[in-house]
C-alpha cells in the first residue's frame, strides 16, 4: 500500500534516505532534546483535563491518549497541535488506529500471503478508502503549509521536507526522492509508528499501575518524596531509579511489537545451513523470547521466572533495554515513549487507583 515509498516499508536507497532525513529533521526539531520535552510537558497537560472531565467515573482511555500522542506528533510534523473537538483531527487519529487494527486482521494477513484474494476482502477495501481519505486531508493541510512556507524559517518536518523539495527542483537535480509521494507516506509513517504504539504502551501503563496498587504506591511515594510539587522533567528519572525501572517493566510486559520490521534480503544467503533466497521476507528478531524467555529470567535474576516486583526491585529491565538491547533501545520514539510515559505517571498515577478504573 505504500509503494515502496517513505520509511517503514521502503527500501534501498530510497528507504536509506528517507530515514536519514527523517533522523536528521527529529533530532533537529528537538526529539529526545529539550524541545520534544517541552512539547510532551504541554499536551500532557491538555491529557490531564480530558482525564477531569469524567470525574472519577470509568471511562475508555484509548480516545484521549492516542490524540495526546499524536498531538505531539502534529507538533513535528506540521509544527501546531490541535484541539481534541476537531473533526479534522479525530477523523484522522480514529482513522490511523482503524488501519492498525484492520492491517493485523487474519484477513489481511492472507492478502499478504495470497494477494489475489484482495478484491474480496473487505478489511482491504477498509484499508484503501482509510487511505485515500487521509491522503486528502494531508494533502490540505501540507498544501496549507506550502503557501506560507519560509526557506529562512523551517517551522517542522513538512517544511523541512518540502525547502530539500524546491531546491532539488531548481537544481533540476533528477530521480531524486524528495517528491509528493515519499513526502505524504513519511508523514504517515512517522504517525503510526509514533501514535499507535506510544498510546497503546501508556495504556498498559495505567491497567498495570490499577493491578499491581502496590507497585503504584511505590512509585508514587518515590515521585512525592524527590520532586514534590513542582513539574517533574526527564532528567529526575536519574533519581528515581524504582519509577525508571516501572516504566521499562511496562515495555517488557506490553511488548506491542513482537516481531519488529519484516527486512528483505539483498541477496542469496546460506544461514546456518539454511538457503534463504534474494528478496526473501524475514523477521530478524522474536522480542517476546527474550522478554518472557525462562533462560533469560534465570540469567538475570537466577530464578525461573522474572515477576513484575522482581523487575522493578532490582531495576532488571532497565539493565536489559540499556545494555543487551541498544538497538531497540535507540529508537526516537522508543525515548519518547519512555518520556511520555514517565510525565503521565507523575500526573494521573492517582486515577489508575480509582475503583471504578
Amino acid at each position: 500500500l505504500s509503494d515502496l515509498h517513505g520509511i517503514l516499508f521502503s527500501n534501498g536507497e530510497n528507504w536509506k534516505e528517507m530515514r536519514r532525513f527523517a533522523l536528521s529533521n527529529l533530532r533537529d526539531f528537538g526529539m529526545g532534546k529539550r524541545g520534544i520535552e517541552e512539547k510532551i510537558i504541554e499536551e500532557t497537560q491538555y491529557l490531564k483535563g480530558e482525564f477531569d472531565k469524567f470525574e472519577e467515573k470509568p471511562f475508555d482511555t484509548t480516545q484521549p491518549v492516542n490524540y495526546a500522542v499524536s498531538n505531539i506528533i502534529s507538533s513535528i510534523v506540521y509544527g501546531s497541535r490541535f484541539e481534541y473537538t476537531d473533526p479534522r483531527f479525530t477523523e484522522m487519529v480514529d482513522r490511523a488506529n482503524e488501519n492498525v487494527r484492520v492491517a493485523g486482521s487474519t484477513s489481511i494477513m492472507l492478502y499478504n500471503i495470497f494477494p489475489f484474494l484482495g478484491p474480496i476482502l473487505k478489511n482491504k477495501r477498509i484499508l484503501i478508502n482509510n487511505i485515500a481519505q487521509s491522503r486528502q486531508q494531508m494533502t490540505k493541510l501540507i498544501n496549507g503549509l506550502l503557501e506560507t512556507l519560509n526557506s529562512h524559517d523551517r517551522r517542522r518536518f513538512v517544511d523541512s521536507f518540502l525547502i530539500r523539495k524546491q531546491s532539488e527542483e531548481k537544481s533540476g537535480k533528477k530521480d531524486s526522492y524528495f517528491h509528493q509521494d515519499n513526502l505524504m507516506v513519511s508523514v504517515t509513517d512517522l504517525f503510526v509508528a509514533g501514535t499507535d504504539t506510544t498510546g497503546t504502551t501508556l495504556r498498559w501503563g495505567l491497567m498495570l499501575m490499577a493491578k499491581y496498587p502496590h507497585i503504584q504506591d511505590r512509585v508514587q511515594e518515590e515521585i512525592d518524596r524527590l520532586i514534590g510539587g513542582r513539574q517533574p522533567v526527564v532528567e529526575d528519572r536519574k533519581k528515581l531509579p524504582f519509577t525508571d525501572a516501572g516504566i521499562h517493566e511496562t515495555q517488557r510486559l506490553a511488548n506491542i511489537v513482537p516481531l519488529s520490521l519484516p527486512h528483505i534480503t539483498s541477496c542469496d544467503v546460506t544461514f546456518n545451513g539454511y538457503f534463504i533466497k534474494k528478496v526473501s521476507q524475514i523477521y530478524l528478531t522474536y522480542i517476546r523470547s527474550i522478554y518472557h524467555g525462562l533462560s533469560m529470567g534465570e540469567v538475570l535474576s537466577g530464578h525461573h521466572e522474572v515477576t513484575l516486583s522482581l523487575a522493578l526491585h532490582g531495576v532488571l529491565l532497565y539493565c536489559l533495554t540499556a545494555t543487551l538491547l541498544p538497538s531497540i533501545n535507540s529508537s526516537p520514539h522508543k525515548n519518547f515513549g519512555q518520556a511520555y510515559l514517565f510525565y503521565l505517571l507523575e500526573k494521573t498515577s492517582t486515577l489508575a487507583s480509582h475503583p471504578n478504573y
